[in-house]
């Protein structure tokens, strides 16, 4: 699997995740021999408002963070 080139980098992940415009998240890491492990990411919640979350862990200090998909997705149709 290749990473789909109008898939959006998710921002302030340095590259590990992307995001699609259905608002599906995929984690993209480095195995052996440099090839790309893609893999779909299935913990997507959805608030009260209806809007979907996830959690997504960053590299650097490696602690858990919420990622609005919805607010990020509709921030980008605005723009």
């Amino acid at each position: 699997m290749k990473i789909n080139s109008k898939w959006l980098e998710v921002p302030h992940f340095h590259g590990r995740y992307y995001l699609d415009k259905k608002g599906n998240i995929y984690s993209v890491r480095r195995g052996k021999f440099n090839t790309l492990i893609i893999r779909r990411k299935r913990q997507i919640y959805v608030d009260y408002l209806g809007k979907k979350y996830t959690y997504l862990k960053d590299k650097q200090s490696d602690l858990s963070k919420r990622f609005n998909i919805s607010d990020y997705l509709a921030s980008l149709s605005d723009s």
